[in-house]
């Protein structure tokens, strides 16, 4: 439902406008079962991105709203350039597996019976294998943490599911549905040389792009259709404007840059030296040694020194001031910048390579840190439960993701096995958790138990641990034979 206009008769598309809607459509077929994203015969668009200062970051720091783009296009600069900011950002994207499972919701005990539920249940299996869970999700998370928000569309393309992501510059949140936020767009993007770019959309884009074309500034922005686009924000209590989580760890690589520059140039200073040799005067200021003298013996001296090395005569004794700390101790302020950095972001300095070790500070803070990626992901499961229960075999089913990373999950296999010992439904669950989808285990155990009858070829070795209570001709353990049994023990056969 189009929240901001209603739909405006058909006008009759131009000549060019024809020609640009055939090869959109011409582009989406021959894109098969992917997405194009650009055409490398075109001229490409310059990037945008400027280098930026800490001067110029603490001016946008003190405006937001109105600096939302060129915060983000600095995020996005200190994520490609820098490692701290990638490793920080990859950290929270890997406090999720993104396993999950589907579990039904307001339905009767008599329905799940049906046959045409278990068909459904398949359907909706297959559907999310095809979504390819793992990987979208994980960009998409990616593209939260590092700039607050991911606009996107779900596309489905010759049996293949895909999400596109729509460029940040033209999108806003206008309106919330199911727990998902829906996105305008503003299709002035489109105009001019940008015409070709519909070709890389959906129709609905080159739909609503004629409107505009057709009426004007009012149909510049336009809501588009749910449930196929959404909005994933991470900081959701603000949906108004983008605010990169981490936004406040940009000062703080700025000053580790400084550091690193003092820490060359301190270095580089350190390989120069200065030979200073002193001459006498005598009261009247008159040299005590011949000056042409003097200049032949440094002129000496300059052909046996290394570049690095000046030599100069002085009349007078020269004094060194230094500002080095004393006793030669040196402060690493590097080391304690990128402390101070991941201090800033919120992560443990100690989960990357710090010479301090706490494991039970370290666990706590992974504990913390998991719930904010859960948080979003939970978010993401909105999205994808509002698709899925607008087909018609997802009505009553439902995408569940675990709260399950590689830092809890041994934790969670053995919590999930103890349940299923005492009769829980937790099965799957446990197949989630161990990486296994509710797809591929049905799939494994046709394969297994029908296809290969595993249960019956595959017979493990005989062993007190394996055997039956018939199939053991003595009980207990088998008799020592001489020179491995003791005094005592041979005294024990001989009275049995």
């Amino acid at each position: 439902m189009n929240h901001l206009s209603t739909e405006p008769p058909q006008s009759t598309p131009s000549p060019a406008e024809d020609v640009l809607i055939d090869f959109a459509r011409s582009q989406r077929k021959l894109g098969g079962a992917g997405l194009i994203y650009s055409d490398p015969n075109q001229q490409q668009a310059p990037s945008g991105f400027t280098a930026e200062t800490r001067k110029r970051i603490a001016e946008y720091l003190k405006d937001v709203p109105r600096n939302e783009k060129n915060l983000r296009n600095a995020m996005i600069q200190a994520y490609i350039v820098g490692s701290r900011l990638w490793r920080i950002i990859q950290y929270f994207v890997g406090l999720s597996d993104l396993a999950y499972l589907v579990v039904p919701f307001q339905i009767e005990a008599e329905k799940i019976k049906a046959g045409n539920f278990t068909a459904h249940l398949k359907k909706t299996t297959d559907f999310l294998s095809a979504f390819g869970i793992p990987r979208t999700f994980r960009e998409i998370l990616t593209i939260c943490l590092r700039e607050d928000v991911f606009f996107g569309t779900i596309r489905e393309i010759d049996g293949d599911i895909l999400v596109q992501r729509l460029p940040s510059d033209c999108c806003k949140i206008t309106s919330i549905r199911g727990d998902t936020y829906n996105v305008s767009f503003d299709f002035n993007y489109f105009s001019g040389r940008s015409e070709s770019k519909l070709a890389f959309y959906s129709d609905e884009m080159t739909s609503r792009y004629r409107q505009f074309k057709s009426r004007g500034k009012e149909f510049r922005w336009q809501e588009l259709d749910t449930p196929a686009s959404f909005a994933i924000k991470c900081n959701s209590d603000i949906p108004d404007f983008g605010i990169p989580p981490f936004l406040g760890v940009l000062r703080d690589i700025f000053e580790i840059e400084d550091y690193q520059a003092l820490k060359l140039e301190k270095a580089a200073i350190d390989n120069y030296a200065l030979l200073v040799g002193e001459f006498g005067v005598d009261d009247g200021g008159n040299s005590n040694i011949d000056l042409r003298l003097l200049k032949e013996f440094f002129a000496n001296l300059r052909e046996v020194v290394p570049p690095q090395i000046a030599a100069v005569a002085m009349p007078t004794p020269i004094e060194k001031i230094s500002f080095e700390r004393p006793n030669g101790a040196e402060h690493d302020f590097v080391t304690e910048a990128e402390e101070h950095l991941y201090n800033s972001a919120g992560v443990s300095s100690l989960l990357f390579s710090n010479a301090k070790a706490s494991s039970n500070a370290l666990l706590l803070s992974i504990k913390a840190n998991q719930a904010i990626t859960f948080a979003l992901v939970e978010s993401i499961g909105a999205m994808l439960n509002r698709y899925l229960h607008s087909k018609p075999f997802g009505k009553n089913l439902s995408v569940k993701f675990l709260d399950i990373s590689r830092y809890n999950r041994d934790e969670m296999i053995k919590a999930y096995f103890q349940a299923c010992q005492y009769g829980f439904p937790f099965i799957s669950h446990l197949a989630a958790t161990l990486g296994m989808t509710q797809s591929e285990m049905d799939g494994l155990e046709v394969l297994e138990n029908a296809v290969w009858d595993i249960r019956r070829r595959f017979v493990p070795l005989k062993g007190s641990a394996t055997l039956a209570a018939g199939d053991a001709t003595e009980a207990g353990r088998p008799t020592l034979e001489t020179g491995e049994i003791s005094d005592s023990g041979e005294i024990s056969q001989e009275g049995e």
